[in-house]
């Protein structure tokens, strides 16, 4: 059988038809460089860092200040997700780095490999539902209907359009900063995500060991999809990152993706066939809603249990192995 039917009839595992830290000063010197700093440098305006940072981020970056630590999100200075037209939650999400992959899994996620993030960005709470799709895109073409469910059959083509709708609205209402856009979150930047950031405690799922506290997979879902955030969420306060649907990736899906040792805000290969998707489904069991699983499809190709989530991070653009 033709490999896209096999897709259109469901996201299969992939055994079946695949390819498809900063300076250490002492406290007086780090104050001493934040007040000179502060006198002598003007933030650029494109310098996302500089703008995202709050007095309590510094703190909690330069001087292990627990109370920063807890607080900098909630006071940073701008968030540009705030206010926007769907009324859609984010969650700020502050650089890092990680262990990306997995020595027990299937040979696309082997090596382990250090990544780094460099710069801070915003996920969706949750996946995009069908009120907020339709909201935007003007129709909804999941066939399992549900205001809060997430949004399904929708290609990687749609999901890219409907970021970048989303993107114009919120330029022209003067609320993104320069050099930032809404669009689907990188591979390494999802499964950052997936893993709880910084407060990761590297569970084999998004939040537990049990998937059953934090997803909807064949075994308890009921052979459906399920509304957004009704499980447990992950470290980061992030919902449905294992199970429910899949969800696009913005990368390219390469089987060799992790040669090469450590990556910084790495982007996957330059051209391929298909794109990634990760997170599991409602449809399939526990072993595909690790947070190191990965599999790719047809960019035009939509399917019944494969969504997308938003995230707000640095345009596309200034890479050139994303095609725009």
């Amino acid at each position: 059988m033709d490999r896209c039917l096999w897709q259109a009839v469901i996201l299969a595992p992939k055994t079946y038809w695949s390819p498809l830290t900063p300076p250490q000063f002492s406290r007086a010197g780090a104050a001493w460089f934040y007040q000179l700093r502060s006198r002598k440098r003007s933030p650029r305006p494109d310098d996302m860092v500089q703008r995202w940072l709050s007095r309590a981020a510094w703190r909690a970056r330069y001087l292990n200040d627990p109370v920063a630590t807890r607080t900098h999100l909630a006071r940073a200075e701008t968030d540009p997700t705030a206010g926007n037209v769907l009324g859609m939650p984010f969650v700020g999400v502050p650089v890092g780095s990680f262990q990306m992959g997995s020595n027990d899994g299937d040979k696309d996620e082997k090596p382990v490999h250090t990544v780094r993030i460099t710069k801070p960005f915003w996920t969706g709470k949750y996946e995009v539902t069908q009120e907020e799709y339709e909201k935007l895109a003007g129709k909804n073409p999941s066939r399992l209907k549900g205001a809060g469910n997430p949004v399904e059959y929708v290609s990687w083509n749609g999901a890219v359009a409907f970021c970048k709708k989303l993107t114009e609205r919120e330029r022209s209402a003067g609320r993104l900063p320069a050099g930032y856009e809404y669009r689907l979150p990188t591979e390494a930047e999802w499964e950052y995500v997936a893993r709880g950031g910084a407060k990761g405690r590297e569970f084999t799922y998004s939040g537990s060991n049990d998937l059953d506290d934090v997803g909807w997979h064949s075994g308890n879902s009921g052979k459906k999809a399920h509304p957004v955030g009704a499980k447990r969420s992950n470290e980061l306060g992030i919902h449905d990152m294992s199970g429910n649907v899949w969800e696009w990736h913005l990368d390219w899906y390469g089987k060799d993706t992790y040669s090469g040792g450590m990556r910084t805000d790495p982007r996957g290969p330059q051209s391929g066939l298909d794109r990634v998707y990760r997170g599991g489904s409602w449809f399939l069991g526990a072993s595909f809603c690790r947070v190191a699983f990965r599999d790719g499809a047809v960019p035009s190709g939509s399917y019944r249990n494969l969504g997308f989530r938003v995230a707000l991070g640095p345009s596309s653009n200034r890479w050139t192995d994303v095609p725009r």
